[in-house]
Order: structure tokens, then sequence, then C-alpha cells
């Protein structure tokens, strides 16, 4: 699957957009991290530190020298709380920053661009542990690396220039000007990390803020270093300038331009900086400093319907455009088993008046599939997720237009099939890595001998070291993603409902090492519970995405089906096979 993706990027081939170079000044920020297990950062603090990569060996930009990189300075140490959380404020102490060069497609050009053809441009994010509370000043003290993730900035800076396109023509059309260059808000990115230290593993999530400031003229590299901090926040100004004697040539991405700090560090280490730098920029640096900003998120709680534990509230805001993985409990509609696992929410789902996506669940997995595809794996935030979902729909509707399409299926519930056939995104489905199970299949005459979904989780739980797994899953006459890891399971659903009546926004569910799902107390009609607290847990980890699907989605059907079929009243051609028949479809990119 990586292998194909590699061979799709030719640029110089002839179906492949022209190719532009943009060089940008790239601030990153570390806000926080997540899922630290107390038992691996008990009384401990952590740091991050950022490594620039660049191109991939062999695919990179001729002038870029591949030379040993080491890692960058660290941030900040933060205390790791007992929830097993670090959080650093607005200091410049966790601000990393370095000037990139890209190759993008030509947004003018007509040519539709696939994501994956833009090369890669990565950096490497490490997270660093310490013994004891935050060092003493004066002392020095070996931080050791627990963990680290791989990320495309290519990924995201393309998305940054799409929007940045987008506004300038809207600008241009509005004003009857070509505008000059906008300030946009750091886009803010979520990163998968495992941690490993002595011998325990846990599955963390690292939150960052990354911006882009596009350097052209010399001008510019000025109002950079005069107003960079407020693309970190707009409504801080830069007290400090720094004037750059370097020179910009025709090539935008050329190695004689002027070279930027490569990654803040702790204020011990800042005057040594200015003399040994890391940076794939040559010997001339400059240090460009950012102003403090401080971390300001307004939460508010909304208790969610009876199908959610009582004291389990989701925390969000409205005008949150990233949203955030939290841990919740969440009650199965026959209020016999509680999951305990992370999750988050969208803005809208499928439904939703702005999408206008009624029954548009398979065109939105495809698009779902693809993304995670197109984007290394990488989750996505909330305002991607909704953008998504918008995305999926206005392809269901362009589908709903045309007749070939609406002849075959009168109620627009478009199979599969159907949505591979009309290539609304360049993914496949590999029928030798497919499956097709039913939920106890032994339960059921006319079904002995058929895959089980047990037997079925097996096969796909295997060989996950090596590489990411994503399925489109058909259930029910509806679908949804599950994607599979080594460490971890997630399901991308577009129908909150699905989750629990009353909602009416798209979810993801995280199941890890820290995942729960427990059987609930059974209680008479009428009568307190006064065992309440009392659970007995039916499965741990991972595997409590293939309970999660039994008991949350297919336990009520399952039990109605095992009534009819005790009284003979079972029928394999209609209720079974729509009911209690999975299928679990591979993808990969085109």
């Amino acid at each position: 699957m990586v292998v194909s993706k590699v061979l799709r990027w030719s640029p110089w081939g002839a179906p492949v957009p022209s190719v532009l170079k943009r060089r940008y000044l790239v601030r990153l920020r570390v806000a926080r991290i997540e899922g630290l297990a107390p038992a691996i950062c008990r009384d401990s603090t952590a740091a991050v530190a950022i490594r620039w990569k660049g191109p991939p060996k062999g695919k990179g930009i001729s002038y870029l020298s591949r030379r040993r990189r080491r890692r960058g300075n660290p941030s900040r140490e933060a205390e790791v709380d007992a929830t097993g959380e670090a959080e650093w404020g607005g200091s410049e102490e966790n601000e990393f920053e370095n000037v990139c060069c890209f190759s993008f497609p030509n947004v003018a050009s007509a040519a539709p661009v696939d994501p994956a053809s833009i090369p890669p441009w990565e950096i490497s994010v490490s997270i660093l542990s310490g013994i004891g509370g935050p060092k003493e000043e004066g002392k020095e003290r070996k931080l050791k690396e627990v963990g680290s993730v791989v990320a495309n900035l290519a990924a995201w800076a393309w998305a940054f220039q799409k929007e940045k396109e987008r506004e300038e023509k809207q600008k241009q059309k509005h004003d009857g000007v070509e505008g000059k260059e906008s300030q946009f808000h750091p886009q803010r990115k979520q990163l998968a990390i495992s941690i490993k230290k002595d011998d325990l593993i846990a599955e963390a999530m690292i939150h960052i803020e990354v911006s882009f400031t596009e350097i052209r003229t010399v001008e510019e590299i000025n109002r950079v270093r005069t107003n960079g901090a407020k693309l970190m926040k707009c409504s801080q100004q830069d007290e400090d300038h720094h004037n750059s004697d370097g020179q910009i040539t025709d090539d935008p991405c050329s190695s004689s331009d002027i070279d930027f700090d490569g990654g803040s560090s702790s204020p011990d280490l800042r005057q040594s900086n200015l003399k040994r730098r890391f940076l794939p920029w040559g010997s001339r640096s400059r240090a460009v400093k950012v102003s403090e900003e401080k971390t300001n998120r307004e939460t508010q709680s909304q208790s969610l319907s009876s199908y959610i534990s009582n004291s389990s509230n989701i925390t969000h805001d409205e005008d949150d455009p990233i949203g955030k993985w939290e841990t919740k409990e969440f009650i199965s509609r026959d209020r016999q088993t509680k999951l305990r696992a992370q999750s988050f929410f969208a803005s809208i789902d499928q439904c939703n008046e702005t999408a206008g996506g009624e029954s548009a669940c398979t065109a939105l997995v495809a698009v779902i599939a693809d993304a995670l595809h197109s984007k290394g794996v990488n989750m996505p935030n909330k305002s991607e997720l909704d953008e998504l979902i918008r995305v999926g729909s206005s392809e269901w509707r362009r589908l709903c237009k045309d007749s070939l399409y609406i002849n075959r299926f009168p109620n627009k519930h478009f199979d599969l099939d159907t949505i591979l056939e009309a290539k609304i995104k360049p993914i496949s489905v590999v029928p030798q890595k497919s499956f097709i199970s039913f939920f106890e299949p032994e339960s059921f005459e006319s079904l002995r001998g058929a895959m089980s979904f047990d037997d079925v989780w097996q096969e796909i739980s295997k060989d996950v070291d090596c590489r990411t797994k994503i399925y489109i899953v058909s259930w029910n006459d509806h679908f949804f993603v599950l994607m599979v890891e080594s460490n971890a399971c997630y399901i991308i659903d577009t129908l909150g409902e699905r989750l629990y009546e009353g909602l009416k926004k798209a979810y993801m569910l995280r199941f890890d090492d820290f995942s729960r799902i427990y059987k609930l107390p059974e209680v008479e009609e009428g009568k307190n519970d006064e065992n309440g607290d009392i659970y007995r847990e039916i499965c741990s980890g991972k595997d409590c995405c293939r309970e999660f699907i039994k008991r949350f989605f297919a336990a009520i059907p399952l039990r109605e089906e095992l009534e009819f079929e005790k009284k003979g009243q079972g029928n394999v051609n209609t209720a079974l096979h729509q009911r209690l028949q999975i299928e679990l479809h591979f993808t990969q990119p085109c």
C-alpha cells in the first residue's frame, strides 16, 4: 500500500500538474500531551523535541543537504499531572520554527490534484521524560526519549496553501483588487504517539499548533521577523525586530536564502544556539523571537441523553474548531453494557442541514477513508471532520442528480460498489483482504458454517505491526470506517444516532489499552440499584472495539432474531442477512 503511493508520484510524468515551489517560515507550538499513563510517567516531567527531517532520502529537493540530523533542543519541561496530562503555557520555550521549502502542484492548473502526489516533508516529534519535578536552576538533568512520531509537514502546508488561495480569490472578488497576503490562525494538529518506558507501553496524544508564513521577497522577510508572532495569535503584537542580510534569488527555495532558528530551547541554551545551529539551510542563521501567548480554552459542559452515563458529560466549545479527545462513558441501548473509551465529536453529522447528506453514508466513508490514507492516517480535528462530512454529502447529492444511479437506487442509498464505480475519491477495495461474516452464526440453523464476526476480528488483528489497516464496514444498511493499528482501533461514524439516541454529531471512538467494557448489573423494574457502582469487566484494550460493535450496535437485533429463531420464524433471505451480516472492506489508495 505504501509502495503504490510512492510509485504514483512522478514529478516528471505528463499527468502530474506543474510544480510550484513555496517557501514558508513554519512555526510549531507544543500545547498539550494527554494519555501519559501514571505507571509510566509518575512523578516525572515531559518535554518535546522537534527534528526537521525534510523530504525522505532519495525523494528530496536536490539542494537540501543530507547531512546527519540531530534532535533539536527540547521545549520547557512540564509536570505530568495525576491524569497523565502535561500542558505548556504560551512561553517561547515551547515553540519551534524553521524555514521549509515545499513543492506543490500548480493550484492554477485545471488537472485534479491528488494529495498523495505532493512530495512529503517530514518532521519528527519526540516526547522526552525526566524523573522528578522541574529541574532546578543551574543543575543539568538528562531527558530520556520515550516515544516519537513522524508527521508530514507538506500535507499541512498544502492545506494552508489551498485555504490561502481561496481567501485571496474571495478578497479580490469583493474588493476588485489583488489582496495582500492574509493572516491565518494556526492549525491545530493531533498526533498519536506510542510511549515506551521500562517495558511499559501507553498510547498518548500530542496536541500542537502549526502556522505558515510565506516568504517571497526581502520585504516579506523583514515583515515576518517583525510580525511573526501574529500568526500564532493575531491579537498579540511582536515587539522584537530583527533585520535580515540575506538575499532572495529567483528560485524561492534557493540554498542561498537566509536562515532561521530551527527550534526554541530552554533559556540556558538560547545563547549557545546563536552560534551552533542544526538547520539544513547553511551556516548563516538568525534567531527569530516570537511573542508569548496565553492559552485560552473556554469550555462548557452539556449533559447527554439517557443513553450516556449520568456522570458523563461532553465538554465542548461550539466555537472551537479543533475539538478534543476525552475519556467518556456510554451506556448501550439495551442498558446492559457500559463502555469507557476516548471519544471525539464533530460539530455536525450527515443529517445536519449544512451537510444535507441524510443517505450519504457510503459516499462519506469513501471520503473519510481517502482522507485517512492521504493524511498518513492522522485523525482529523473537528473542523476537518465537519468539512469531510460536507464534502461527502456534496458528492452524494451530485450522484443523486445522475439518472444512471437514481434508476438503480430510487431510495438514493447507494451501495459501496456504486460509490467506487463513480470514483468520487481515489480509493479501492481489495476483495482478498475483505470479509463477510455474521454475528453468532452458530445460533442459527440457516447460518451454520458461515464465518463469525469473532473469527474475522482475529484475522484483521493480525500483522498490524507493519501497517495500519483501514476498513469500510457495512452493517444493517449503514456504513462506518474502522481503522486498526497495532495498539489501538478507531471507529469513525457520521451518524450520531448510531452511538446514542438524540446525538446529532458525528463521532470518533478510540479503543486502546485504557478502554474498558463492563457488564451492568441487572436491576428489577421499579427498584433502585444499590450496587450500581459494581460492574463486571467484560473486555479491556483495543478488543473493546469488537465488543462495542457486538454489544452496542448488534445486541438488540441479535436478541430479536434469536427469539424469532426459537419460535421458528427466522427468515434467512431478509432479516438475518440485513440485520446480522457485517462486511469489512479493506481499502487502499488507487
